[in-house]
């Protein structure tokens, strides 16, 4: 159903405008990017030449933390089921009717663990990489002008 209703441009405007002047504030630009919350290029070309710059460094800064951290979960999840695979085998063992059977169990147990501890390690220098990352860009980060 229509609605009669009259757009008001002027108001409109004026009120983007007035929002814009809010948002495109250069002590907004670092916190912006921190929150991980993207930015349109919204601003007036000559305060977006100044305010892009700020908010990438800092968005970028977001980024690598939130990276850091799920590297960081990762890991905790690796050597949670590196703890998981010793405990199933040592029930299994306790179980286990044969010395072949018991064999079959370890290298079974072994080869997981071999993976997780490959996954751990290759895990284990992303994260180091990606904090490195993390220590430049927040430095880049405090030392903007």
């Amino acid at each position: 159903a229509k609605v009669n209703v009259a757009i008001d441009t002027q108001a409109y405007r004026q009120g983007r405008d007035l929002g814009l002047a809010s948002y495109c504030r250069l002590e907004n630009a670092v916190p912006l990017g921190l929150s991980g919350a993207s930015y349109a290029r919204l601003c007036p070309p000559q305060i977006d030449a100044l305010f892009q710059p700020r908010y990438q460094v800092a968005h970028a800064v977001y980024a690598l933390r939130k990276e850091v951290r799920d590297l960081d979960e990762r890991t905790e999840s690796l050597e949670r089921r590196m703890r998981e695979a010793s405990r199933r085998e040592d029930e299994r063992l306790r179980t286990a009717g044969s010395d072949p059977e018991r064999k079959h169990i370890r290298e079974e147990a072994d080869d997981e663990r071999r993976g997780l501890r490959n996954e751990l390690g290759e895990t284990d220098r992303r994260l180091h990489r990606k904090r490195d990352e993390l220590r430049a860009a927040e430095w880049d980060l405090a030392n903007l002008r």
